[in-house]
């Protein structure tokens, strides 16, 4: 069982792959989370970031949201993989680990610039690292090996690699660990040594289970537990056979009573039995699919590197209720299906093939199913190619079912840009090479664990809140307390701004937010608390991709203490016009430049700036007028759009770094009437470089790596440098 190997080391740890990159890990972060939790450890380590072809394209802006995916999983020590070993200085982006990353080493274009993203991770880790996790639900894990927890797909919310737990948490729990570790505290909840509790212990829906286990369950629930799950049959085993399946439906009918029932109450504990699902669906299988890519040259061979869209039209009747749909694909490199324009399922081509479910993604009429696949560059032979099979079934108003099918074929239409299609071009069955994936079936294995839904109505009906929701599931969440305080990490979880009332299963305390982005404290907006279910709720606003420590404490905070709302800022002055751009001639720059007006490096003429990869610096003088510097106001640089990391000086001070949008800082401590002089530096990637090097014999190369040929003379450049507009805003 991965959780009873797991529970033996002294730093739990699991593995996430970057998202686009790679694998899908989910299940270990679960683990690991779950065995620290259980063990009473602060510490959750995670192999961070692990990427297969990432060619130099991750950094702090598009790793954001996987970090506070992360934090929000419970993880709290980011163990990046790779920082590589860079003993030259004059040489690079320099070593590799193959195609593996993320590249995270001194040699990164951004690196001088890499501190504000540091400082963000170690105030989360920190916070994080404190107090006890607060979780409601414990899932235990069936006798035997092998054992993967995998929780119900109903409990989590999101798609691929960063899947969120909902409202009401959990974790899982090997035997061996509940039988030595878990007790019961005078509210009925299973306590571990380490302070973590759980309202409810599920049990998986399996016929069978050793006495001993029995025999601490029902200690449990004597003792106050509430258990949510089907008696046991008989022993797993043959130890003391027959006599031990005699004596395991014995204690399961004491326990459970008979078969009729369906809540219990025993000792001072109570028994739920779900009612039994039906059994799994026949087999999704990819007999009939297609291997198919985008007519260019022998994909199977070799493609270019890119992103290829296909896409297939269901037609539902008006009246029709989807009972249910599935799909099955994969893609080399990676896949991303989307239905009606949702993304509902990544898979990377080494993932183990799965079902994906979509129910809710359908609507009566036209349904547009899209795959996203990307093939990443290679510096070897590099196929393409995708195959998918799609089943989805609905009923009529009589409740007749009909069954639509569709499997990738050259009747699928495709794209370069998601804007031209034309027909798909086929490429062979399922088996062929160079992919030579066995002929596979995923039968939507039946879970083993009842419905969220279910044991949310339980503790629902107990009175329990869920411990924090927010509109639309907007926002991911994490909770811990000591006892004295309450600490919830909020993170918007699309890159789109929120604003809405938010709601969390704390009351009499009085809240803060703490920005880990800048260290600054605020106060939050007034709050309203439900005494019924002991929920306070306030106004939060939150930047795309923006997350926060909301923290409900005894004290709060000084009454002078800045409030964290929306602020309404108005444009004061937008600085257009001329700017002073220097490259760096050592990474191929043309030295100092003049823009006439702020531009996409990759767009521009000239090819050492066209493909610069480093730190340009722009500089700007303005002016400020007495009336507009008025007191009693803020004032806000945005920058716009930047591409990718800006650092800021103003009038000879440092303002800061950012590395995630929005790109604005507040200067009003630094403005001064008259004139003023602002210095951005910004770094973007090595991609253009490495192009532009591409098409240079190598001698005359600026970059030397030992990943060769990591991309080719004619791949797509990356925007870059400061693309603007750069602005003040102000606001009272």
């Amino acid at each position: 069982c991965d959780m009873a190997f797991g529970s033996l080391a002294d730093l739990p740890m699991c593995e996430f792959w970057s998202d686009g990159y790679g694998f899908n890990t989910v299940f270990s972060c679960f683990e690991a989370t779950s065995i620290a939790h259980t063990h009473g450890k602060n510490l959750v380590a995670a192999e961070s970031f692990t990427s297969s072809h990432d060619a130099w394209r991750q950094n702090p802006k598009s790793m954001k949201r996987q970090t506070d995916w992360a934090f929000g999983t419970g993880i709290n020590r980011i163990v990046f993989h790779r920082f590589q070993h860079q003993p030259y200085l004059d040489r690079v982006p320099g070593f590799s680990m193959g195609i593996h990353g993320v590249h995270w080493d001194r040699t990164q274009t951004w690196w001088p610039l890499i501190s504000g993203y540091h400082q963000y991770l170690a105030r989360c880790q920190h916070t994080l690292q404190q107090g006890v996790a607060v979780v409601d639900v414990l899932y235990l894990l069936p006798e035997g090996a092998p054992q993967v927890f995998t929780p119900p797909e109903s409990a989590l919310s999101g798609e691929g690699v960063m899947r969120d737990q909902r409202g009401y948490r959990f974790d899982g729990c090997d035997p061996g660990t509940l039988m030595t570790l878990a007790n019961v505290d005078a509210d009925g909840r299973i306590a571990f040594p380490g302070g973590t509790k759980y309202r409810l212990l599920v049990l998986p829906e399996v016929e069978t289970m050793t006495l001993p286990l029995l025999q601490k369950i029902e200690q449990l629930v004597r003792d106050g537990a509430t258990i949510v799950g089907p008696p046991p049959r008989r022993s797993p085993g043959l130890q003391n056979y027959p006599q031990v399946d005699v004596d395991v439906r014995e204690l399961a009918a004491k326990l459970w009573g008979d078969d009729s029932s369906t809540s219990r109450d025993y000792g001072k504990g109570r028994v739920i039995v779900p009612a039994r699902r039906q059994p799994p669906q026949t087999p999704l299988r990819m007999a009939g699919a297609k291997w198919i890519w985008f007519p260019e040259g022998n994909p199977a061979h070799d493609a270019p590197p890119g992103t290829r869209y296909f896409r297939k039209t269901c037609t539902l009747p008006e009246n029709a209720r989807v009972v249910d749909a599935r799909m099955l694909g994969i893609a080399d490199n990676s896949l991303t299906v989307k239905v009606n324009g949702n993304a509902v399922e990544s898979i990377g081509l080494h993932e183990a093939l799965r079902i994906a479910k979509f129910e809710t993604a359908l609507k009566p009429g036209g349904n547009t199913l899209e795959l996203v696949a990307t093939n990443a560059p290679s510096d070897q032979r590099n196929p393409a190619g995708v195959i998918a099979n799609f089943e989805i079934s609905y009923a009529d108003e009589s409740g007749a079912e009909t069954t639509w099918r569709a499997s990738t074929d050259a009747s699928w239409q495709t794209s370069q840009d998601g804007t031209h299609w034309q027909n798909a071009l086929e490429l062979g069955d399922f088996g062929i090479g160079p992919w030579s994936v066995a002929e596979h079936s995923a039968a939507g294995t039946r879970e083993l664990y009842p419905a969220y839904g279910l044991t949310a109505e339980i503790l629902a009906c107990d009175g329990v809140a869920v411990d924090f929701d927010s509109p639309g599931d907007a926002l991911r969440f994490f909770h811990k307390t000591d006892g004295e305080s309450d600490t919830y990490f909020v993170a918007n979880r699309t890159d789109q701004p929120f604003d809405g009332d938010v709601n969390f299963r704390v009351n009499g305390k009085r809240a803060s937010i703490r920005d880990p982005l800048t260290g600054r404290v605020f106060a939050a907006l007034p709050a309203q608390v439900n005494r019924a279910t002991g929920q306070t709720t306030f106004r939060l606003a939150l930047d795309g991709s923006q997350a926060v420590f909301v923290v409900f404490d005894r004290q709060g905070v000084p009454d002078d203490t800045p409030v964290w709302q929306k602020r309404n800022e108005a444009p004061l002055l937008e600085l257009a016009g001329d700017w002073q751009v220097a490259f760096d001639p050592k990474r191929g720059g043309p030295g100092e430049v003049r823009f006439e007006r702020l531009t996409d490096w990759s767009k521009h003429e000239t090819d050492g700036i066209r493909h610069y990869s480093g730190i340009a610096t722009y500089a700007k003088s303005f002016e400020i007028t007495a009336p507009q510097i008025a007191a009693g106001k803020r004032f806000t640089l945005d920058l716009g759009e930047v591409e990718v990391m800006a650092r800021v000086r103003l009038n000879g001070k440092q303002v800061g770094t950012r590395w995630v949008g929005p790109y604005r800082l507040d200067v009003t401590d630094f403005l001064r009437e008259g004139g003023n002089e602002l210095v951005v530096e910004v770094a973007n990637l090595w991609p253009n470089r490495l192009i532009g090097d591409a098409a240079r014999p190598e001698s005359e190369r600026i970059t030397w790596s030992t990943w060769h040929d990591a991309y080719k003379a004619d791949s797509p450049l990356l925007p870059s440098g400061l693309i603007g507009p750069v602005r003040i805003l102000v606001s009272e």
